[in-house]
């Protein structure tokens, strides 16, 4: 796979890799990422064992504006491989400061680590690939989202302040998977152990 090129990995190997390692679990699990296509979710619905297959989906509704700031100010530092973001987001009621080290430098004991010298930009964090990224990602979330919605499985939230939300968007997601399983849906509260 070549990250540079913004493609996703093709449905019947995503759809393989996880239908292999997916085993019923008490309590249920979480998957992140998968599906990304809707064919991943027609295969998963047409062969897979009602208790391997998603129940309930839950969407982290963040626009593209905030995506493409956000990933355009991701670095990583080539001395000591931490991972920063020199993007601030604070428009339409997002609040998102930038990720910096406490310092002026993020590993001073390895002699550097300062922003503009020793920070990096991935290959794949440039505006084509991004946008590129973003477009891809419609033409295949959208119909997923749609798809979970229209069965009245989609939970969607908007982490408006990010990181400092954790607690309230795991508390949320908790409630709406204990509801879930009150009415019989086939989840538990297990799913929001996050």
């Amino acid at each position: 796979l070549d990250l540079t090129s913004g493609q996703l990995v093709d449905d019947d190997v995503v759809n393989d890799a996880i239908h292999s390692h997916v085993r019923p679990m008490r309590g249920g699990y979480i998957m992140d990422g998968f599906p990304r296509t809707i064919a991943q979710v027609q295969a998963m619905e047409t062969s897979w064992k009602l208790s391997r297959r998603i129940h309930s989906a839950i969407l982290l509704d963040v626009p593209d504006f905030v995506c493409r700031a956000k990933t355009l100010g991701r670095r990583v530092c080539r001395l000591c491989g931490g991972n920063y973001n020199v993007a601030g987001v604070n428009s339409l009621g997002f609040d998102l400061p930038p990720n910096l080290p406490a310092g002026d430098r993020c590993c001073p004991e390895n002699g550097g680590g300062e922003p503009n010298v020793d920070w990096i930009i991935r290959d794949d964090d440039v505006e084509d690939i991004v946008q590129k990224r973003l477009r891809i990602y419609h033409e295949h979330a959208d119909p997923i989202i749609s798809h979970f919605e229209s069965k009245g499985q989609l939970l969607r939230l908007v982490p408006y302040k990010g990181h400092a939300e954790v607690e309230q968007l795991v508390s949320t997601v908790q409630e709406w998977v204990s509801a879930r399983s009150a009415e019989g849906v086939g989840v538990d509260a297990a799913h929001a152990r996050l």
